[in-house]
């Protein structure tokens, strides 16, 4: 818990300062990140919205009520007194994850990544009891230490086959001692089972051979106490990984049709387990494939997604 005796006045970064301020608990809790992410990090509603995986237009009227009953009810937006900041703190840790997401889903704002890091950073330094925030550190250090070896020479490299010796071993190692430290707590948290997911992610098969059930299993954990489309898609992944690609498969058809349909990470998913199901169901992963790359923001994701397409032929 934060602390008693903490001076709220004390939070160096004007942004961090907002955030909090932000996260008031009469704004509606479901609105608070996607009104952080827009006011206070100038993130576009479009972009919002497709992190959350909800039509621009909802995300967009959503944040026009919350700023108009801010107005009507004269919510203050002061910097809350100590004792008010723990209930704001997981809003604003999703707001800071949030950035990162969106930035990495345009890969085109290296900015907003590292103000991401260095807003963990900064918390995890203000808030050292706090498990979830160094957790959150950890988390945001193992997926920045990849970025360099995830496009090379133009080309999307996926994670399995990445060059680790472009890794920033300095950032990666930081990664280890926060999520160490995060662990060190009785309560479980969301981004405790992420940054452990993201540490054994990082580990080769030969250094644990059994890492493919061991992610499953955290995100059986992860889908228990925070579900989400992206946590469900990625618990299929591993599942399939770790046991039969139809057992992958069975797992995403427990997803409810309408929430996956415009969701990339599934039918990208999707196409990966159909192209080694056995037998290989070519025409369905072809379709997949096409379905994830009309879906990618990325060019070079849709590059990489049209050539594993091509080797079906």
């Amino acid at each position: 818990m934060i602390a008693q005796g903490d001076d709220s006045t004390k939070l160096p970064d004007q942004r961090l300062q907002l955030l909090f301020v932000c996260a008031h608990p009469a704004i509606d809790e479901s609105i608070r990140t996607p009104l952080m992410l827009q006011t206070v990090l100038g993130i576009e509603a479009r972009d919002i919205a497709r992190i959350f995986v909800i039509p621009e237009s909802t995300i967009a009227q959503r944040l026009v009520r919350a700023k108009r009953k801010i107005k009507v009810a004269n919510i203050p937006f002061s910097l809350p007194e100590q004792s008010q900041m723990a209930e704001r703190l997981d809003s604003v840790l999703e707001a800071v994850y949030g950035a990162y997401a969106i930035a990495r889903a345009e890969e085109s704002d290296d900015d907003l990544v590292h103000e991401s890091l260095f807003l963990s950073s900064l918390l995890a330094e203000l808030l050292p009891q706090e498990s979830e925030v160094l957790n959150l550190h950890a988390l945001l250090c193992f997926s920045i230490a990849r970025l360099d070896a995830s496009v090379v020479d133009g080309c999307y490299v996926p994670l399995e086959q990445q060059d680790r010796s472009r890794w920033d071993s300095s950032l990666l190692q930081r990664a280890k001692v926060f999520a160490a430290r995060g662990r060190q707590t009785e309560t479980v948290g969301r981004f405790q089972l992420e940054a452990n997911i993201q540490w054994l992610h990082s580990a080769s098969e030969e250094e644990m051979d059994n890492k493919w059930t061991m992610i499953a299993q955290l995100h059986d954990a992860l889908n228990t106490i925070k579900p989400s489309l992206g946590a469900a898609v990625s618990r299929a992944a591993a599942i399939g990984r770790a046991t039969n690609a139809g057992a992958g498969l069975a797992a995403l058809a427990q997803l409810e049709p309408e929430a996956i349909d415009r969701f990339q990470p599934y039918w990208a998913t999707k196409a990966y387990l159909l192209s080694r199901a056995d037998p290989v169901d070519v025409a369905g992963a072809m379709q997949a494939y096409d379905r994830a790359i009309e879906l990618s923001n990325s060019e070079v994701v849709r590059v990489w997604l049209a050539d594993q397409r091509e080797s079906l032929v």
